[in-house]
């Protein structure tokens, strides 16, 4: 059974308020990009649904094991659900963030970032599971992605889940000119996926 190592996280719809950590968090993930996003801009379009990971306040960073059945990213996105879009308090401390694009039947993850003294504890696996999620739920035919040819690690956590290379984009990053690799999922409303993609939660996303 695959094990990964999570910590205490909720996941919630970004606000204004966070911006000033979402933009420390980008800076972190992407230091030779020459143009980087206006979340202020994105928080206002329509296509766009943005999302970050935190740390409750006062909890933890210590791995724990939950001896119900029921997961944390179930419950997580149970409060995504039910969570007011009101300022976050001002202890929580984010520790990544992603972005997905709504457009033409498809979702289109352009981002996704885990603050450097987090990374290394699946943070960027459950951002992940937490938009394919919110894909399923808003009908999405499939997710696609780019990603840097350069970035195996990457590649191999969205074939994970289920994503597979359809194309290349040559010179995409402005930085390096390096080319990226793109990545789509099958049908992720289809019974088959839907019953892979619980599999991997209950494997790897699980307390």
């Amino acid at each position: 059974m695959l094990k990964c190592k999570t910590m205490k996280l909720s996941i919630r719809p970004m606000q204004p308020a966070d911006i000033k950590q979402v933009k420390e968090i980008d800076r972190q993930a992407f230091p030779t990009l020459e143009t980087s996003l206006s979340f202020k801009k994105e928080l206002r379009n329509e296509i766009a649904r943005y999302i970050v990971a935190y740390e409750p306040a006062n909890e933890s960073r210590t791995p724990s094991v939950q001896t119900t059945n029921e997961s944390v990213f179930s419950r997580t996105i149970h409060k995504i659900r039910m969570l007011a879009l009101g300022p976050p308090p001002t202890k929580q401390s984010i520790v990544g963030f992603a972005g997905v694009w709504f457009m033409a039947g498809e979702a289109h993850l352009i981002t996704i970032a885990v603050r450097e003294a987090h990374r290394g504890l699946s943070v960027g696996e459950y951002l992940l599971a937490a938009v394919i999620e919110i894909a399923i739920e808003a009908k999405a035919g499939f997710v696609t992605l780019e990603v840097r040819s350069s970035n195996q690690a990457a590649q191999s956590l969205y074939e994970k889940y289920g994503f597979a290379k359809t194309g290349k984009r040559k010179g995409y990053y402005s930085d390096t000119r390096e080319d990226a690799i793109i990545m789509t999922t099958d049908g992720i409303n289809t019974e088959d996926f839907k019953n892979r993609f619980e599999q991997i939660k209950k494997n790897c996303l699980s307390k």
